[in-house]
């Protein structure tokens, strides 16, 4: 698994005339909250919950280029600041007017460490920085100090797109001008051909989504081998190193053939689901049992050897196989009448508890959006800091609201991530009221 990030998370958010209007102190200040795993937004339809979602991927995002800061000085507010655990400031503030250029800043302790004046076209308030300009030099230095701190947000939208604040933007390249008939009719075919290529990306996400999972889990797999051949590697390198040294203590025979039986054990589940070859632990355990009395003494240290090296390559896997295992488990507790399963080599299979095979399209949407929300979950959290989510019980029913958060907490036990989210649902906001900030003014 890739390595445990920084754990950095938001504190607090400060938010003024939001569309013009709206104040927020989110918390308010006096309040208790436990936000450093569970932040949730709550608030009337029209508040704003969404948009602050975006705001805060907006203002963090470290993507050049993205259009992002745009999204940002398109959106009327006077402040939006967001304070993160580590005691950094990072906002947007404007003193003349709600809507276009802002002042892009960074403070700690009331200090200013960066600052710059992002200026926004008058009609369109796009951003305009100049490429190799004093100003641009300045807005990437800028967005180094952010990168700096570590912090790797994944936003999952109320339709399932995943974005990263590091390597991906939510925009379409955009056609030209056109200049005559042609020009015309060459974009209508242009705009029939996306509009085409956009509805079979909508019907294939799910399917798209599962195989990028797969291809999640086969990397995975390569960098735990990795891993494991490094560890094994380490092993014969000090057993080179201490030959002339005092020997350690070997165990006698039968406590490493009860260390043979639980490596049989976790080799049997690992390779039941592909992560490795079979082990063929009997064919070793009947030669063990052919040597003859008088020539077992020089036996342990050979099978401690074995198991100190098939213990290292087995245990570099033995995370990945728990991440699998959990989701497999988490995804047939909540359906009913079916059941998921996996192996690398076949991927994921659904059948019906009479034995019939599924296909992901014959899921129905409640079931689709629990596969793509436990799916982003998992591969975002790998690398996440923070994850945002926008109405993670969107198509899902009361039971499942119920089990969600639980679920995705679990899912990111191993991993310092903190879970950002708007929701409406009582069944999610209930049973987290240390977890809830409402949004009023």
């Amino acid at each position: 698994m890739t390595e445990i990030n920084t754990g950095i998370g938001i504190k607090a958010i400060k938010v003024n005339k939001l569309f013009g209007h709206y104040n927020y102190d989110l918390p308010k200040k006096g309040d208790i909250k436990e936000l450093n795993k569970l932040f949730i937004l709550y608030g009337d339809n029209g508040a704003g919950k969404t948009t602050v979602l975006n705001l805060i991927f907006y203002l963090l995002s470290t993507k050049d280029r993205s259009g992002y800061k745009t999204k940002l000085a398109q959106t009327k507010f006077e402040l939006f600041s967001i304070k993160l655990t580590n005691g950094i400031e990072i906002g947007a503030s404007r003193t003349k007017s709600v809507i276009g250029s802002y002042t892009y800043y960074i403070k700690k302790g009331g200090r200013f460490l960066r600052k710059i004046e992002l200026k926004a076209a008058k009609n369109t308030h796009e951003i305009q920085v100049e490429p190799f300009t004093p100003e641009d030099i300045e807005f990437r230095k800028f967005l180094d100090f952010i990168q700096d701190l570590n912090i790797s947000i994944y936003f999952l939208s109320e339709d399932r797109k995943t974005l990263s604040s590091q390597d991906s933007s939510d925009h379409d390249d955009e056609i030209g001008f056109l200049s005559n008939t042609s020009d015309i009719e060459l974009s209508n075919r242009y705009e029939k051909i996306r509009t085409k290529k956009y509805l079979n990306e909508k019907r294939l996400s799910l399917e798209l989504t599962v195989e990028r999972f797969i291809d999640w889990i086969r990397k995975q797999v390569i960098q735990s081998s990795k891993v494991g051949e490094t560890n094994t590697l380490h092993i014969y390198s000090e057993l080179i190193k201490n030959v002339d040294k005092p020997k350690e203590k070997i165990p006698p025979l039968n406590q490493l053939i009860k260390k043979i039986n639980v490596l049989e054990k976790q080799s049997e589940k690992l390779s039941e689901i592909g992560l490795i070859d079979s082990l063929d632990f009997k064919e070793l355990k009947s030669s063990i049992s052919s040597i003859s009395i008088e020539n077992k003494g020089s036996l342990p240290g050979i099978i401690q050897l074995f198991v100190n090296s098939t213990n290292a390559r087995l245990d570099a896997l033995q995370g990945l196989y728990d991440v699998i295992n959990d989701f497999i488990n988490a995804i047939n507790d909540f359906y009913t009448n079916k059941t998921l399963s996996f192996n690398l080599t076949r991927g994921f299979s659904i059948k019906h508890k009479s034995g019939e095979p599924l296909h992901l399209q014959m899921l129905s949407s409640g079931e689709k959006q629990l596969l793509l929300l436990f799916i982003n979950t998992i591969t975002a959290t790998d690398k996440a800091t923070i994850f945002i989510i926008d109405e993670p019980e969107i198509s899902l029913n009361i039971k499942w609201q119920r089990m969600l958060l639980k679920t995705l907490l679990k899912f990111s036990s191993k991993n310092n991530v903190q879970f950002i989210i708007a929701t409406h649902s009582i069944e999610l906001l209930a049973p987290n009221t240390n977890n809830v900030v409402k949004l009023e003014d």
